[in-house]
């Protein structure tokens, strides 16, 4: 158990460092995905990693991670109705 504080206690201190300590902890999950491997919001929704979120939830986190510029949305260049999620930030 010792470990996992000590985990924890890191992690609290990267997401302060990075601007998303006052976000909910599916929000944080959310940017934790993109920040990982650019993504789109279908790939999300059928991750492991984010499975227990519903649709509407990673949408909310998504145009909030959008609206204070930790991640940006572009075209994809191969299917252009697709948008692909990055990360600004980590």
């Amino acid at each position: 158990m010792k470990n996992l504080f000590q985990y924890k206690t890191r992690v609290r201190k990267l997401e302060k460092s990075l601007g998303l300590s006052h976000l909910p902890e599916p929000f944080k999950n959310v940017y934790a995905f993109i920040s990982f491997e650019s993504t789109t919001r279908s790939a999300m929704m059928r991750s492991d990693f984010l499975k227990e979120l519903s649709m509407s939830t990673i949408k909310r986190a998504v145009d909030q991670l959008t609206e204070e510029g930790l991640i940006k949305s572009i075209k994809c260049e191969v299917d252009a109705r697709k948008r692909i999620l990055i990360a600004t930030r980590g």
